[in-house]
């Protein structure tokens, strides 16, 4: 597994029990077809919807992860710019 897949993964761990377990599977589902940074965007509306304080290192992480694959506008507020 390269780098960036990994990083994807561990973000993934950082977020489990913060998000419904179906959310997860479903944005791990994506992450294992090819399209990682769409389960990241993903994830990055659910921890909105489910009032999870965003941090600046998340908020980067989840830019750095969705950079140039994800228009930041389609991230919810707090992960943009």
């Amino acid at each position: 597994m390269n780098a960036y897949l990994l990083e994807c993964v561990a973000f993934f761990d950082e977020v489990r029990g913060k998000v419904p377990a179906m959310d997860l599977a479903d944005a791990r589902s994506l992450l294992d077809h090819g399209e990682p940074a769409e389960g990241i965007s993903i994830l990055a509306w659910v921890l909105v919807q489910e009032g999870v304080a965003v941090t600046d290192e998340m908020a980067a992480k989840v830019r750095r992860l969705t950079s140039e694959l994800i228009d930041p506008q389609d991230l919810p507020a707090a992960f943009r710019h």
